[in-house]
């Protein structure tokens, strides 16, 4: 499954990023790694970006680069 397809509330883990090198970099520079375990705060209405908390930071992910983030649900 995919981050914006995934609800409010839920603690996920990034499994896969289908981007090139150069947004996977930034995603980097975010403190936003493959393996990190991530929790979903808030989905903008009319196609805004996905906000996740990660390590006490807060992260707007546009919608388009959400779509291509593979992930897996955390317990």
């Amino acid at each position: 499954m995919t981050l914006h397809r995934i609800p409010e509330g839920t603690l996920i883990r990034i499994l896969e990023v289908s981007v090139g090198h150069h947004l996977r970099r930034s995603l980097s520079q975010l403190g936003i790694q493959i393996g990190d375990v991530v929790h979903v705060q808030r989905h903008v209405p009319y196609g805004g970006p996905v906000l996740v908390e990660h390590w006490g930071t807060q992260v707007a992910l546009g919608r388009s680069l959400a779509k291509r983030i593979r992930v897996e649900l955390v317990d």
